[in-house]
């Protein structure tokens, strides 16, 4: 069995294990200001399953113009194939989840889904070792206005002409509910474990324990346990999550810079210096945009 993966930036990889390709998450195409990724979602010629780890447009578009041209089955919570279903793909390549569920790819590829939370967008957030504390047990009500002024204020100020970061935004704006529910994925093969992750976010008793031999997890935004904000950094953030899991690798994305001016690239040294001190039996591998890796050799 050969196991290869892709990265294409924010939390979008293409997974191939053996003759079927995975795509998880689907953001590729962005904004010219933002570095290429090296593949567009039309130029993609084989997919068998794309798997959505929440509906936000960095991790969801594109999905129905790969579904469309391929005829890959689509995973995704009931908001993604909501919105894949407008978009015009075939009822039969859908297939939603809200965690719980196994999706069976062969005889040795099987898919379990795990509920999981979303960053904490609605809280204060700094860069990846600022310690942000508060926002603890805030109402539904102010969560969505939180989370309403950080789409606005990501959307930039009216400007003439408009800047392509706000066309962008225009295109894809999906308001307060485009979040969909977090969902995260443990894909099982005769190779060993991998488990994919698109946000900073866990239930705990959840995760405790699954031992994967690749975790790929997100590194930007603050975290959340439990459904509220880590009282702390980034770092600390997956220095927890690390001790849940137990992984023996670790890939991490979601750290570029995917829409300047609105987005900034995470400074990664200070949670790679922290997983190396703390665990140091750990693989921490890095990835580039379009270059393919050979996984669990």
């Amino acid at each position: 069995m050969k196991i290869t993966l892709s990265w294409y930036g924010v939390s979008t990889f293409k997974l191939e294990i053996d003759q079927y390709t995975i795509f998880l998450d689907t953001y590729m195409d962005r904004v010219p200001e933002a570095d290429d990724v090296g593949l567009k979602s039309k130029d993609v010629k084989k997919a068998d399953y794309i798997l959505i780890g929440h509906s936000h447009f960095d991790h969801m578009w594109g999905a129905d113009i790969i579904g469309k041209n391929t005829g890959a089955e689509i995973i995704g919570s009931y908001e993604t194939i909501r919105i894949m279903s407008e978009e015009g793909v075939d009822e039969k390549q859908l297939i939603p989840v809200a965690g719980g569920e196994s999706i069976q790819i062969s005889k040795d590829i099987r898919i379990k889904v795990l509920p999981s939370q979303h960053s904490c967008i609605w809280a204060k957030s700094g860069s990846s070792d600022d310690i942000c504390l508060g926002d603890l047990n805030l109402d539904i009500r102010q969560r969505m206005k939180n989370v309403d002024e950080f789409l606005n204020k990501m959307s930039g100020s009216d400007e003439s002409p408009l800047s392509n970061t706000q066309k962008h935004r225009r295109e894809t704006d999906q308001g307060v509910r485009g979040e969909g529910g977090a969902l995260a994925y443990v894909i099982d093969t005769l190779k060993g474990r991998i488990l994919w992750k698109d946000s900073p976010g866990h239930w705990r008793g959840i995760i405790n324990d699954i031992k994967p031999d690749l975790a790929i997890l997100p590194s930007a935004g603050r975290g959340n346990i439990d459904g509220e904000p880590i009282q702390g950094s980034l770092v600390d953030f997956i220095d927890k999550e690390i001790e849940l899991i137990k992984p023996k690798e670790i890939i991490f994305s979601h750290h570029d810079d995917w829409m300047p001016p609105s987005t900034k690239a995470y400074n990664m040294k200070p949670i790679i210096e922290s997983v190396n001190t703390k665990y140091p039996k750990i693989k921490i591998t890095t990835m580039e945009y379009n270059k393919e890796i050979e996984l669990l050799n």
